[in-house]
Formats: structure tokens, sequence, C-alpha cells
């Protein structure tokens, strides 16, 4: 049993320190989605080191999010994903 296992988080935060704080509670157990937006995703993705043109920084931090296209899945507004059941 993890110590956050029971937690769910819904993470609308950018760049570095919202993310990491997100990772961490992942880390620790609890389910984190990743709201990101549509046009551009999270700011992160276009900063340096790259590999394989992917953002090692963006990849590393958020290594254990869900992530849902709510651009095609039905009834996925970023609210309802686990709103019903998230802590602040």
């Amino acid at each position: 049993m993890n110590a956050r296992q029971d937690i769910h988080v819904v993470d609308f935060s950018k760049v570095l320190a919202g993310p990491l704080c997100a990772q961490c509670l992942g880390d620790l157990g609890a389910d984190v989605i990743k709201v990101e937006p549509v046009e551009h995703g999270d700011d992160s993705r276009r900063m340096p080191p790259f590999r394989n043109g992917e953002d090692t920084i963006y990849l590393s931090t958020n290594r254990r999010l869900k992530t849902r296209n709510t651009l095609t899945q039905r009834n996925t507004h970023p609210w309802r994903l686990k709103s019903t059941s998230a802590q602040t």
C-alpha cells in the first residue's frame, strides 16, 4: 500500500514547480491527471535539453501521469475526469 494511493490529483500547473509537485505526489502513489492547453500543451514541452526530438525535462517530471485526449473522447472535460473525488 502506497502512502498516497487514495489521493486523486488534477494538475493544471505549468512549467517546473507545479509538475514537480504532481510528480512527487505520483511517486508516493497518488493518481495524477495532468490537464494541458489544447493549443500547445505545457510550456516545458519546448524547453531544452532534447533527446530524439523529445523534451527530457517534460518527460522526466511527468513520468507517472495519466493522459486523455479531450478532443476525441466524449464526456472527458477536465472537470469531469476526477473532479468528484479530487482533493484540493
